[in-house]
């Protein structure tokens, strides 16, 4: 079954707390086995990657539009599907 990584790029915020929020919500989704946490966030001069993995790209798109929509996250957020490197706006709807 293949595996696809989606990145998620959230701008840097002000609050530490934030950032805290968006890596709990996306622990308890792995916790239920809808995604898996790839490898440890990243942070970059303008914003935080975090590294979303499973076998259905909706399922990982949708937990990254949710995690950016966490209050306190400032717009203009966006995913990266990997390996075809396809960059997605967030938030994300299927259709």
């Amino acid at each position: 079954m293949a595996r696809f990584v989606v990145e998620l790029h959230v701008p840097v915020v002000d609050s530490a707390e934030t950032l805290e929020d968006i890596e709990a919500f996306l622990d308890d989704l792995e916790e239920t086995g809808e995604i898996e946490i790839h490898a440890e966030p990243e942070d970059r001069p303008e914003e935080h990657v975090f590294f979303l993995t499973g076998p259905d790209p909706d399922i990982l798109l949708t937990a990254a539009t949710q995690a950016a929509e966490t209050p306190g996250t400032p717009g203009g957020a966006f995913a990266v599907v990997l390996p075809e490197g396809r960059r997605v706006p967030l938030p994300w709807t299927s259709g």
